[in-house]
């Protein structure tokens, strides 16, 4: 009996061992499988963090460039030199005022005589054409100074 017993312990001895061993090797199995997905959800991220990285320089790129064009185009429009609009109402009047009186004496000279307005020929026309310019001329400097010449 003493055999059977001394067989016995080393039969459980060898499958305690056997299951000791089996344990072990599954929790070197489960390491070793967490260790790979360790790795590898390392390595992932590793490769998100390049991606983020290279993305963000790109936008900081994009940003870079579009304010050296918003920089150039400000420049530009600052460039641009204000020249007030020279037509005015003012002038505009004056201008027509000027005109007028200069068309309604021309017309009161040139066609008031009918017998004046045959013996015209185009040199004696072209002659009258100077003269009136400077008396429109004459008009015009007083009409901007606001003086009358005297007129009607």
């Amino acid at each position: 009996m003493a055999q059977y017993i001394k067989a016995y312990f080393i039969t459980a001895y060898k499958w305690f061992s056997k299951l000791k061993e089996l344990i072990q090797e599954l929790r070197y199995r489960e390491l070793d499988d967490l260790e790979l997905e360790s790795i590898r959800l390392k390595e992932r991220c590793r490769r998100l963090q390049e991606l983020v990285t290279e993305k963000q320089q790109r936008m900081e790129m994009e940003i870079a460039k579009k304010n050296n064009d918003i920089y150039l185009l400000t420049e530009r429009a600052n460039s641009l030199i204000f020249q007030p609009d020279p037509l005015n109402d003012d002038y505009a009047r004056r201008t027509m005022n000027r005109l007028g009186y200069s068309l309604d004496t021309g017309v009161n000279s040139q066609f008031r005589d009918e017998g004046r307005l045959y013996g015209l020929t185009t040199a004696s026309l072209s002659m009258e054409m100077r003269t009136f310019s400077k008396t429109s001329r004459a008009a015009e400097r007083s009409s901007a100074t606001g003086t009358d010449s005297g007129c009607c």
